[in-house]
């Protein structure tokens, strides 16, 4: 199986390229020129024709696109331009070519904005809240003219393969090793799972041609601070460098409740998915 890893040099990408490969022929893609990765950049039509033309993928997973938050809700063009339009054309051209690879999409939980922050939302409860969850949506929007394709509404986190880029949870280990004070919000609930976990489950849709659109993160959340300090707890660092504080949506423009229902997808894949304890403990490895 020929799988193709679009934004293979970031965060979820560069996990997921250096994992999948184990068990299958994996192939890279990067807005630049890198060697040994194709180059692709998802706003350029030619681009995307030049690599569908000349190569054949079973399976095209797509990490890319523009996580800075603050930047997209500083600028919702540009967050469309990498979170929507890009998206809206590797669809086009995927749906004009003979061959009809799977592709997964994969999208945020910040689409989410529960009103009781602790309750989980399930995949219909959409609520934009900020630029970046509305490019992200308008994204998904865009792949509907693709039949064979798997949207997956996810937060993650663990040890990154790309030092320039690093998840929530190395940010708090490298901060707090630096005995670094670090604000945390303590009234933003949500449900990260770790990537190994991730990565397994997509194996699995990959594996069981799973298609639709599915929330996939631990089965239990929690605040952010909760969280830092559970990390702290298990990586035996100091907790007093952690700073709660009170998010506001109006300044800070995150949502507060952003936790997932969980049971689509564990009900599709006939499985359990962890809870966000038993995703922080594979932190201890």
């Amino acid at each position: 199986m020929r799988i193709l890893i679009i934004g293979a040099k970031g965060l979820l990408g560069s996990f997921l390229y250096e994992n999948l490969k184990k068990n299958y022929s994996v192939f890279g893609s990067s807005r630049n020129k890198i060697k040994n990765y194709f180059k692709l950049d998802l706003n350029n039509l030619y681009d995307i024709k030049k690599i569908f033309k000349t190569s054949c993928f079973d399976v095209i997973i797509n990490t890319s696109g523009l996580i800075d938050v603050n930047k997209c809700n500083k600028n919702l063009k540009l967050a469309k331009k990498f979170n929507t339009n890009s998206i809206k054309k590797l669809s086009k051209v995927l749906n004009e070519i003979d061959q009809k690879p799977h592709l997964i999409h994969i999208s945020t939980d910040q689409i989410y904005n529960s009103k009781d922050p602790d309750k989980s939302s399930k995949e219909n409860d959409v609520k934009i809240t900020n630029n970046y969850s509305k490019s992200k949506y308008l994204g998904e929007l865009s792949t509907n003219i693709y039949k064979k394709k798997t949207i997956i509404r996810t937060n993650f986190f663990g040890n990154s393969s790309n030092s320039n880029k690093l998840s929530f949870s190395d940010h708090i280990i490298n901060s707090l090793k630096k005995k670094k004070k670090i604000k945390i919000p303590s009234n933003i609930y949500f449900s990260p799972i770790h990537m190994l976990f991730l990565l397994n489950y997509l194996q699995m849709i990959i594996s069981k041609k799973v298609y639709g659109t599915f929330n996939l993160g631990s089965s239990t959340g929690m605040s952010k601070y909760i969280f830092s300090r559970k990390i702290a707890q298990i990586k035996k660092l100091p907790i007093k460098f952690l700073i709660p504080f009170k998010s506001n949506i109006e300044k800070h423009q995150r949502p507060n409740g952003t936790i997932m229902n969980i049971n689509k997808i564990e009900k599709r894949l006939k499985i359990k998915l962890p809870t966000l304890n038993k995703s922080l403990q594979m932190l201890s490895k």
